[in-house]
């Protein structure tokens, strides 16, 4: 009990702001500033923060603010896809035998089951490293900018795979409201990690 009640005085709930300058509601660490619990964005964008500390940076310089690595989180999903694909080859070949490049050209859904969830796509993340204010949530989506257009297209398409191979998809956007992200469905298993753009927590 008192060990609860000492880490309770530790513990205040704060405001923390990202490189975009976007606030995420957080209980913090009294003594060093960091975030010890879920960070909860208080914004609406297609994609929310990474999931793991791996992909945040503290800026000691500037309490009260930290660094989304996007770098680092598209580099593994880069991996993880490449992962992906070769699964879809080798499973293709099993089943389909002489059609097996056509049908890793256009896995049907029976073998994207088979392999699994599909990676969430980097392109996105990338985009966001890259300062887009439409996946960022900074701005509405612009139908004139072909990057916006590009970008929608890979969400509705990840969605429409994820529809394909799992059956059922919740739908919304990270922001008050606390609603699942679009097009994103929380992770029920380590695969799919990569693929949840949803709370990030510290220990």
């Amino acid at each position: 009990m008192a060990k609860q009640q000492d880490q309770q005085k530790r513990r205040r709930a704060g405001i923390l702001r990202d490189q975009w300058d976007r606030p995420y509601f957080s209980v913090i660490d009294k003594m060093t500033g960091d975030p010890i619990g879920a960070l909860s964005p208080k914004f609406k964008a297609p994609l929310g923060p990474p999931d793991g500390p791996e992909y945040i940076t503290m800026q000691a310089d500037q309490p009260g603010r930290f660094a989304i690595r996007y770098d680092r989180w598209a580099a593994f999903l880069r991996e993880r896809k490449a992962a992906y694909q070769a699964l879809i080859a080798r499973y293709a070949r099993q089943m389909y035998g002489d059609k097996a490049a056509e049908a890793i050209l256009q896995p049907p859904p029976e073998l994207r089951r088979l392999a699994g969830s599909t990676p969430f796509p980097y392109e996105l993340v990338e985009a966001a490293g890259q300062g887009n204010g439409y996946i960022l949530g900074t701005r509405p989506f612009d139908p004139t900018k072909t990057a916006d257009v590009k970008l929608r297209a890979i969400l509705e398409e990840y969605q429409q795979d994820r529809i394909d191979t799992v059956e059922e998809l919740p739908t919304g956007e990270w922001g008050d409201e606390g609603a699942v992200p679009e097009p994103l469905a929380v992770p029920k298993t380590r695969r799919e990690r990569d693929e949840h753009a949803g709370t990030l927590t510290f220990s």
